[in-house]
């Protein structure tokens, strides 16, 4: 994943989350929700960021490639 897909892959959920955080503080009724919301995007954010760190390990030469076959038929 090129290094600006990655920055973008991040700034979106970030976003979104800052939006989640600041919509359950400005109002109690609006709190609950807003932590599930904030739930739901820092483990979307989780997922690219694993993969980075996959692939850092990769290049780094400290995690072997894992090859899996796969059937295309």
């Amino acid at each position: 994943m090129p290094l600006a897909e990655a920055a973008h892959e991040l700034r979106t959920p970030l976003a979104t989350l800052r939006l989640a955080v600041e919509n359950g503080s400005t109002s109690p009724t609006r709190a609950p929700a807003a932590v599930d919301e904030a739930v739901r995007l820092v483990d979307r954010l989780g997922r690219p960021v694993t993969g980075l760190l996959a692939r850092a390990r990769v290049e780094a030469a400290t995690q072997a490639i894992e090859l899996t076959p796969l059937r295309l038929d």
